[in-house]
């Protein structure tokens, strides 16, 4: 019952290869995340001058959530989409991958927060640029909506 369970939750029985599999994967994680915090502005209000990562971890811990369950989601069901065994090496991508899905979800809500905002009859505004390396949304007016005001 127990390894009949694994098999449906992992997709598979091989334990070794399951655990290694979730190790490439966090190491890709990770570097992307380095990576992020190579861009990182030190000048920021809410970043300190000098890094450090007890604050990195503790700002990011919905993003590691996050990043978890996408990999561990996408390892999951990788074989079936790519009609091929999960291996280490396709792990790793999803790995590096999942921290940019978590920050298309993260600009995803910004934009919507945006949009409820808009729509209440006070200034409209247009989204024109996504920088999901800056991790930025350019946002411009368009104006006001009339027809809500004048109700």
């Amino acid at each position: 019952m127990k390894d009949k369970f694994f098999e449906y939750f992992f997709g598979t029985n091989d334990y070794a290869l399951v655990f290694v599999c979730f190790i490439f994967g966090c190491i890709g994680m990770f570097i992307m995340m380095l990576v992020d915090i190579m861009g990182r502005d030190k000048t920021s209000k809410p970043s300190p001058y000098e890094f450090s990562f007890k604050w990195f971890f503790k700002d990011n811990k919905p993003r590691f959530l996050l990043n978890f369950f996408i990999m561990l989601v996408c390892i999951r069901f990788c074989a079936d989409f790519l009609h091929e065994p999960t291996s280490p090496k396709t792990s790793l991508i999803i790995g590096f991958f999942s921290d940019v899905i978590a920050i298309m979800v993260k600009n995803r809500k910004k934009k919507a927060t945006i949009d409820a905002e808009a729509s209440d009859g006070k200034d409209l505004f247009k989204i024109t640029e996504i920088n999901t390396n800056k991790n930025e949304i350019k946002v411009e007016s368009i104006g006001t909506d009339s027809s809500k005001n004048s109700k």
